[in-house]
Order: C-alpha cells, then sequence, then structure tokens
C-alpha cells in the first residue's frame, strides 16, 4: 500500500517512542530491524527516531515489497535475517503487533531479541494525544501562515470560520459540518462559521453554525485520512472531529437532520443506488450494475455526486440512459440526496457520500468497497453495512444475495431522526 505524505504530519504514539528512548540504553550504535514495513514505522524513520540505532532495514512478509527501499527503508524477507547480522527486531505496528511477534519468536534465531515495542500502544490513549497535537489552543501545531495569529487562535478566539478544501467531496463536507457543530457545542463563547451546505445547515433548525467570513481554523484532518488498515479516529467522521482538535470515547455517529420524503417515493419502498464514487476506485462496470438493479425486489432509485469526475460516465444523465429500469427523476442537489437516502429501504453505493450518509440515517447499506486499506472509514455505530469488495469475481451474485436477505428483514423504518450532537 502506498503510504501519503499527509500522513506523516501526524503525531507518532508517545507509548512506542517513549519505549524507543528506553531501548536506546542499550541496544545504542547496533544493528537492529523492525518488522514490518508499515505507516508507522515509515513516520517514526522519517522523524528521526532510529537515529541512535544502525537500521538495517524492515523484515515483512509480503513479498512485493522484498528487494525494495521504500520511504527510505529497505525491506526483507525473514529468510534473508542471517545475513543482515542484527542484534534485535523491533516489531512497531499498532494492531497486528502480537501476532508479528508470536511469528517472529517462532521463526528467528535465539540470539536475536524480538521486542514488542507496540504492547503499550492503546488507540484511546492515542487519540487523546492526537487530539492535544492538534487542538487550536496548541500554537506549534497550526498550519504555516497561521503564525501571526498565535494568540488569537490560543486565547482570545470569539469567532471562527471552519472552511472546506476545495477538493473535498459531499462526504467530506458532511463529516465536516458535523465536526464543526461539535467543535460550536463544545466552544458556547465562539461563533462558527460554516460557508457551505447551507440548506443542510439550516435544516437543523440551530445556531450552532452561522454563515460569514471569520478568521480560518487550522483543520488537520488530512492527516488522518488515508491511514491505512485501521486508525485511532475509528472512522472517517473521527478525522475531521480530531482535526479540529476534539477528543472522544466512542466511535462518533454522523448526525444529519431529518429530512421529508422526495415527493413521489413512499418511504421504505426503494432501493437508493449510487453507481460511482470520485475517489474509491474501481467503479462498478454498467453491466454489473444493470444486472443488480434488474435483480432488485424493489424500484431502483438513482442518486450520488453530482459530477462523477473520475468515472468513466461523466453526470447522472450518461449514467442514467445507459441503466434502464432505474429512475432519475428524483435526481437534485445534496439535500435531494440526503432526502433519497433517509427514506429508502437499503442504499448500495461505493465508499462514497451515500455511504456516510446512510450510516447518518441508519438506513441498511451495501457497500463495494476498494482494497486500499481504508475501508475503516465506514465503521459508524449501529448501522447495518455490508462491505463487500468490488474486486469480487462474484460481486453482482454477492450484491444480489444480500439485497434480498436485508429487504426480507424489514424495510427501513426509522422514522424519528434526532438532531443530538456526536
Amino acid at each position: 500500500m502506498t503510504y501519503r505524505i499527509d500522513s506523516a504530519l501526524m503525531p507518532v504514539p508517545n507509548s512506542i517512542t517513549n519505549q524507543l528512548n528506553l531501548l536506546a540504553v542499550k541496544y545504542k550504535g547496533q544493528r537492529i530491524a523492525v518488522s514490518p514495513h508499515c505507516e508507522l514505522v515509515c513516520n517514526l524513520y522519517l522523524r528521526g527516531h532510529f537515529r541512535d540505532f544502525e537500521l538495517v532495514g524492515a523484515i515483512d512478509n509480503n513479498t512485493s515489497k522484498h528487494g525494495k527501499t521504500l520511504s527510505g527503508i529497505p525491506v526483507y524477507g525473514i529468510k534473508e535475517l542471517p545475513e543482515l547480522d542484527v542484534t534485535s527486531i523491533l516489531v512497531i505496528h499498532s494492531h497486528y503487533h502480537q501476532i508479528i511477534t508470536s511469528n517472529l519468536v517462532s521463526n528467528v534465531p535465539q540470539n536475536i531479541d524480538v521486542i514488542d515495542l507496540s504492547c503499550k500502544y492503546d488507540d484511546r490513549q492515542f487519540r487523546t494525544q492526537i487530539a492535544q497535537y492538534f487542538d487550536r489552543k496548541n500554537s506549534d501545531m497550526l498550519r504555516p501562515g497561521f503564525e501571526s495569529n498565535k494568540a488569537i487562535m490560543a486565547h482570545n478566539l470569539h469567532t471562527a470560520e471552519i472552511t472546506i478544501d476545495p477538493c473535498w467531496g459531499l462526504g467530506d463536507k458532511l463529516c465536516l459540518m458535523v465536526a464543526a457543530r461539535e467543535f460550536s457545542l463544545r466552544n458556547p463563547h465562539i461563533d462558527v462559521k460554516f460557508n457551505d451546505l447551507k440548506d443542510i445547515v439550516n435544516a437543523f433548525g440551530d445556531d450552532l453554525l452561522s454563515q460569514g467570513q471569520a478568521l480560518p481554523l487550522p483543520n488537520n484532518a488530512n492527516a488522518l485520512h488515508r491511514t491505512k488498515l485501521s486508525s485511532p479516529a475509528a472512522n472517517y467522521l473521527g478525522c475531521f472531529l480530531l482535526g479540529l482538535g476534539l477528543d472522544f470515547d466512542q466511535r462518533p455517529k454522523l448526525r444529519l437532520p431529518n429530512v421529508d420524503a422526495p415527493k413521489g417515493l413512499i418511504p421504505g419502498q426503494y432501493i437508493a443506488l449510487q453507481p460511482t464514487a470520485n475517489f474509491a476506485k474501481p467503479n462498478m462496470t454498467l453491466k454489473d450494475l444493470q444486472a443488480i438493479i434488474d435483480a432488485c425486489p424493489l424500484p431502483v432509485v438513482l442518486t450520488g455526486p453530482l459530477q462523477p469526475i473520475n468515472s468513466h460516465l461523466a453526470n447522472i444523465d450518461q449514467i442514467s440512459n445507459q441503466l434502464t429500469h432505474a429512475s432519475s427523476d428524483h435526481y437534485g442537489n445534496e439535500m435531494d440526496m440526503l432526502k433519497i437516502i433517509r427514506h429508502a429501504a437499503l442504499v448500495i453505493t461505493p465508499r462514497s457520500a451515500s455511504a456516510h450518509i446512510a450510516a447518518a440515517y441508519q438506513v441498511p447499506a451495501i457497500v463495494c468497497v476498494p482494497n486500499d486499506g481504508e475501508n475503516w472509514h465506514l465503521d459508524y455505530p449501529d448501522w447495518i453495512c455490508k462491505q463487500i469488495p468490488v474486486t469480487n469475481k462474484l460481486i453482482v451474485k454477492e450484491v444480489i444475495e444480500n439485497v434480498n436477505q436485508i429487504i426480507s428483514m424489514g424495510n427501513n423504518s426509522n422514522t424519528e431522526i434526532d438532531k443530538e450532537i456526536v
């Protein structure tokens, strides 16, 4: 998997750096290896945390990495270990460290120390560390260009604007909007401005967010977006909360305003389908989409981003013209998308905005996911979500089976969605 530079902006766990400092006393200057070659190891290396050792390379069981130097670290297989002449192997992985340590202990010579450096790692503890790291009061962590505003950000902030990156899609915007509402709730003395999704913001019927310009508040959610396999952020909304310096105990829920059903659609009597995604690739083929539509036990209503720019199809009109027995009559703006999904019996979608909206309204979903290590984005609580790899050769069969199973459980009848904040 490719590790993005955004992830290198993340702090590294204190629980691991503290142990590295202790080990430096015993193993200073000695030849060591790390295992596996992962994102956390790369971040530690790029920040110079192995400077007290002679780092020979990383031991990894992924054969596609062997013989390569990735992020400055040579990668080897375990069979090459005798040639490396190391005194110890440091296991550094936030979630699989016990399995990796056990495997190494069983397969390496007894004269090589295998040290589980992640044994004291805890997601909850690290989440607090990240929130403190990105807190606006921690002026050292402000984005470049904010140095002149340190005092205002830390002590005298009375109004602030939370801005959206131009490249972000609807899923990003919705998560940031919910995070902005939570920031406002926790900081009642600050007038929080949010100048996007105006209709959705107003639909909440409260004054947590308002329109207008103010000093932009740094948001570092990008540092967490591309984390692989799992994350202390817990899900995609968690990235935006931590990016604003907001800590939390449990996996956060995405809360959206209750909305009426689109005119002409009966709640719980149709399936919402987002055909393509802008970012999470690859998309399903038109042939597979059509086969799924034809097999659905309820009418299918199309929804999704207005311009899937990275798709082989340019817009919803082109998609709907090539998909039969699926309605695009209710397609419109972001609010129309919320209405369609809120009252659907089921949502079929790539890992895109429709999935996040379905999670917010607790509408069951079948999500066709890529193999990019980022599907933890959808780990929302209290939500029925079946993830199927989009590369699965039997994807049509699996989607149809799950559609029938979920529909047989009963249509979406959740008529009251509260407006509770995360």
